[in-house]
């Protein structure tokens, strides 16, 4: 498929996903308030790193090793051995989430009261794991029109299932909502691929576990999940000094500015990464994938700086129409927080190089680099008086680390040959 049928299919993808994000934390702003959205965001955090240890965060490995090779053999002990690691961590993620329910909801949600809630979740890590896993294949065999039906799914079930709870609604019942998409997009994606590809995710011999397969997915997978469990660890880390050296009022306010800005990165980035990583796989010539990139962000400077310029005219009129009213307070962050997505979109260009041509290391160090600045600057203004400009600025240092660090591991690993 081609990179503008890809970038079509995929930005319809980001449409929906944004326009259903939108539409959920309008509802969660208007009957939760600020309070509400902090929270959600701490779930979804705390899902994102259980999700990526339920499945080992194969979904790069799983992408690449099925672009490269077209041998059916290969791919069933591909895939043989990735459904082992995600059918064993998902129920050993399950199990240590749900006997540790107490501790989970008072830190993770601040409340010990959302045990249950939390319970409920652990249940249902494996259709989080399974889906995210599901995906991988479809994009690995270039099948970007399941790949999208199955994604929009996930984005648009929530906002079909909460008005339903909408009288009652607290945000264990968001919480629900999410898990009910999670395991009725598992039942459909599972079908999907068993019908067309007669792929039984449960149907496992363990007995064709391969040692060598799987230390190849875990390398891609341990690369992963540190991008991943970094961001969302940074984050679950910064919302809770908000909340302590100010309010979960104030998280909120930070987690609209940051929501916004996640909106802006998936309108760019994600079509990229999805039709880059198996390209420039294929690639073996560092000149070319140079020449790529330079190509990508010569086009997207100039869309990217108008959107943020012309975020900062009319803030006010965004905010009130994503949030509400009790979110303006987002409009003294909100600009330096898209500035910095800025750079972290043309870091996330250079990583995505970096990881399809597998050098798993040197990936890892920009988002440690951004965890350990964001992180520990938040820290270092916390000893005085924290407030969610410190958080803003803190956040655009980190993405310039980011960015730098992405760009100067990019140069110096090719140059020498850095390859794993």
């Amino acid at each position: 498929m081609k990179f503008k049928d890809t970038f079509l299919l995929t930005s319809l993808n980001t449409v929906v996903k944004v326009l259903s994000g939108i539409v959920l934390n309008k509802i969660i702003a208007v009957y939760l308030g600020p309070a509400g959205l902090a929270m959600l965001g701490q779930f979804q955090n705390f899902a994102g790193i259980l999700t990526g240890i339920g499945n080992a965060s194969i979904q790069t490995g799983v992408v690449k090793k099925i672009a490269e090779n077209s041998e059916k053999k290969y791919r069933n002990k591909i895939l043989v051995n990735a459904s082992i690691l995600v059918l064993v961590l998902s129920a050993v993620s399950s199990i240590i989430v749900f006997v540790f329910s107490d501790y989970f909801a008072q830190v993770i949600l601040f409340d010990i009261g959302f045990s249950t809630t939390i319970k409920i979740f652990a249940l249902s890590i494996l259709f989080y794991a399974a889906n995210v896993y599901f995906l991988s294949i479809l994009n690995g065999l270039r099948e970007i029109r399941q790949l999208t039906f199955i994604s929009i799914l996930l984005s648009l079930i929530p906002i079909l299932t909460i008005p339903l709870l909408i009288t009652y609604l607290q945000i264990s019942d968001v919480i629900y909502a999410l898990i009910l998409t999670q395991f009725l997009v598992f039942l459909l994606s599972y079908g999907l691929l068993l019908k067309k590809h007669s792929y039984n995710f449960f149907k496992v011999k363990f007995s064709k576990f391969d040692m060598g397969i799987t230390r190849i997915l875990l390398k891609f997978g341990l690369v992963s999940f540190l991008s991943g469990a970094l961001l969302s660890l940074s984050l679950l880390i910064v919302r809770t000094y908000i909340v302590e050296s100010n309010s979960l009022e104030a998280a909120g306010i930070w987690e609209a500015a940051y929501k916004i800005s996640i909106y802006f990165n998936l309108l760019f980035l994600m079509p990229i990464s999805i039709h880059y990583l198996p390209k420039f796989s294929a690639m073996d010539n560092f000149k070319k994938i140079d020449k790529e990139i330079k190509s990508i962000i010569k086009t997207l400077i100039i869309p990217l700086l108008f959107i943020v310029f012309f975020t900062y005219l009319i803030a006010d009129s965004i905010v009130i129409f994503l949030f509400s009213a009790d979110f303006l307070l987002v409009n003294e962050i909100l600009v330096v927080v898209m500035i910095a997505e800025v750079f972290r979109i043309f870091g996330g260009i250079y990583v995505t190089s970096l990881l399809a041509n597998q050098l798993f290391k040197q990936s890892i160090f920009p988002e440690f680099g951004f965890a350990v600045i964001f992180i520990g600057h938040v820290i270092f203004q916390s000893l005085s008086q924290l407030n969610l400009l410190d958080v803003a600025l803190s956040y655009l240092l980190a993405t310039i680390i980011y960015f730098l660090l992405s760009l100067s591991i990019h140069y110096i690993s090719y140059k020498k040959g850095a390859h794993e």
